[in-house]
């Protein structure tokens, strides 16, 4: 069966129906925090609504992590954490960024992007 899924923010019950209600599958949401609860809230939330929980995704908390700073191995076991509770709660993917500072940017404006933009 396809599957599509969508990142929404934010997440709210109007953007999941409208999710819905183009086909979406599945739902793509930023890191709610280190608590079980707080995920297995969320995803009972998104379930309710027909849809399905599958990636975690942005607001990670891996600065330190990246940069090798103080702080990284606490930022380490959250991760580690998060992990053990998507594996706990069926959630598959993980998508992360390893970027060192903020996020993917670009190198210039003045270049067009697709569409010429």
């Amino acid at each position: 069966m396809p599957q599509l899924a969508i990142m929404i923010k934010p997440l709210n019950d109007e953007q999941l129906i409208i999710a819905q209600q183009i086909g979406v599958t599945d739902i793509v949401t930023a890191y709610p925090g280190p608590k079980l609860d707080d995920l297995r809230r969320l995803k009972r939330h998104i379930e309710n609504m027909g849809l399905r929980l599958s990636v975690i995704e942005d607001n990670l908390t891996m600065r330190q992590i990246v940069l090798g700073h103080d702080g990284a191995e606490q930022q380490l076991d959250e991760m580690s954490h998060l992990i053990q509770n998507m594996g706990e709660l069926d959630i598959k993917v993980l998508c992360y960024n390893f970027m060192a500072e903020l996020d993917m940017t670009r190198t210039s404006f003045e270049v067009p992007q697709r569409g010429g933009l």
